[in-house]
């Protein structure tokens, strides 16, 4: 998905309309590419309580989180990534910590709804057959696909082998390194691909 933070606005305000339904990965992570670039810094506490501390999206949406939630975030934005390293970035404002001061108005942007994309990955035999056999099946926690999300469309290749995906749902979990999987993932996390149609 196209996502990008094209400004900021405040938790409570009503001129930007909110994204509805659970923040989906893609959102996620195009949230903390921002924060990294620009070297924010700020709590949960702030996202809700401060001045332009909520993220808007290139849909012309905000999306707001709870005060773990943009913890959690935070957290990951910066490496952080123990069962409870989100405490940290919760409910106190950060010391030596930056906010974003990004002035936007919804009045002259044009929301962009052509979003959807295609990523094609390389994978090895083993969760190639999986995904022939199970939905959801999982694959390696990429960078290639930080910004896939439902609507999107995957390319699954292994050798002369190809499968086509029409995303309905992402997820992310911890990698629990199976020893008697059929199939090996390789990175701390995986993502977890539900599809509507498998071409």
């Amino acid at each position: 998905m196209k996502y990008r933070v094209v400004g900021w606005t405040d938790y409570e305000s009503d001129e930007v309309p909110e994204a509805h339904g659970c923040i989906g990965f893609a959102e996620r992570n195009a949230i903390i590419d921002e924060i990294r670039k620009n070297g924010y810094l700020f709590s949960g506490w702030e996202h809700q309580e401060s001045w332009d501390c909520v993220p808007i999206l290139n849909d012309g949406k905000k999306r707001t989180f709870s005060q773990r939630g943009w913890g959690c975030l935070m957290a990951e934005a910066y490496g952080y990534l123990g069962s409870y390293d989100y405490a940290a970035f919760t409910f106190h404002p950060m010391k030596n910590g930056k906010l974003p001061n990004d002035s936007f108005d919804i009045a002259e942007f044009v929301p962009e709804t052509d979003l959807n994309e295609h990523f094609e990955v390389e994978v090895d035999d083993g969760i190639f057959a999986l995904s022939q056999k199970r939905n959801p099946f999982f694959l390696d926690d990429l960078d290639a696909l930080r910004y896939i999300d439902a609507g999107d469309t995957l390319t699954l290749r292994c050798g002369d082998r190809s499968a086509d995906f029409v995303i309905s749902d992402i997820n992310r979990n911890r990698n629990t390194g199976r020893k008697s999987a059929e199939y090996t993932i390789n990175t701390k996390f995986k993502i977890i691909v539900t599809y509507l149609k498998h071409q």
